[in-house]
Formats: C-alpha cells, sequence, structure tokens
C-alpha cells in the first residue's frame, strides 16, 4: 500500500470531497468552526474531532462537514481518521504470527 490510510478509506475519503466544497465554514474560536450547508448546519470540534451530526463521532472518519472544516483550517483530513484506519496500524495486526485454534481445548 501507498496511502497512509487503508484503501477503502482513502476512497470514502476522496468521495466525501465534493461534497465538502459546498458547505459555508465560518471560524468559531481556535477549535471549533460552524459549517452551513443548504438547511443544515453543524458545528466541527477539531479539537476533539466531533460534530454535531454525530457521524465523525461514530465512524472515527471525517464526514463532509469535518472534511470542509480542514479545508479551511488547512488541516490533513488523514490526521483526523482514527488510528483504527492507518496502513501501519494494519499491517502491525498481521505482523505476528496468528495461530490456529485448539478444537481439543474448549473455548470458556
Amino acid at each position: 500500500m501507498t496511502t497512509s490510510l487503508t484503501r477503502g478509506v482513502e476512497k470514502v475519503l476522496q468521495s466525501l470531497v465534493k461534497y465538502a466544497k459546498v458547505p459555508t465554514v465560518q471560524d468559531i474560536d481556535a477549535n471549533q468552526v460552524q459549517v452551513t450547508g443548504g438547511s443544515s448546519l453543524h458545528v466541527v470540534n477539531l479539537k476533539y474531532k466531533r460534530c454535531t451530526c454525530c457521524r465523525f463521532d461514530l465512524e472515527k472518519l471525517p464526514f463532509a462537514h469535518a472534511i470542509a472544516a480542514c479545508e479551511k483550517r488547512k488541516i490533513s483530513r488523514i490526521s483526523m481518521c482514527h488510528l483504527y484506519f492507518r496502513r501501519s496500524y494494519l499491517c502491525d495486526s498481521y505482523a505476528t504470527a496468528i495461530m490456529p485454534r485448539d478444537f481439543a481445548t474448549p473455548v470458556p
């Protein structure tokens, strides 16, 4: 893999970039921005990686509102993704041998 994140997550983020160009982004303070698009209004906290739409909180990936905020603040959207989605995290999880289950020993 040549990307910082796993390929699937890179594709998801890339597909959201076009939606992130539509809303209007206004600064609230050093950590928060207000993202307004159409009839929706959301507040994104870049420090704590939260958004009032809750998708950022649940999926641990920046949604269109958070990507728009990152673009405004010149922050990498990759830095806003949870460590679970990093290529290094994926590679580390397969770095050690995974032993097959011993069917003779019951699982508690």
